[in-house]
């Protein structure tokens, strides 16, 4: 993502009709704070957090831990 998980959802909740889903790709040391912020600027648009997935990204020799945020717009 090229911003904070809060800030992708306050520019996207825009584009995506109701029922529709949001997608932020964050690299590994997302914190606590972000998350929460993120799950509360998602609610303050009329979304929900829908899941998170974990996962791993080989580069070279090293294992890269990402995750992708999926959130839901259940309407405003």
């Amino acid at each position: 993502a090229v911003g904070s998980l809060a800030r992708c959802v306050e520019v996207a909740h825009r584009l995506v009709r109701p029922d529709g889903y949001v997608a932020v790709f964050k690299s590994a040391g997302v914190g606590r704070d972000e998350v929460d912020s993120g799950q509360r600027a998602a609610e303050e648009c009329g979304m929900s957090v829908w899941d998170v997935f974990e996962y791993e990204l080989p580069l070279e020799s090293e294992m890269i831990e990402s995750a992708l945020f999926v959130f839901r717009c259940v309407g405003m």
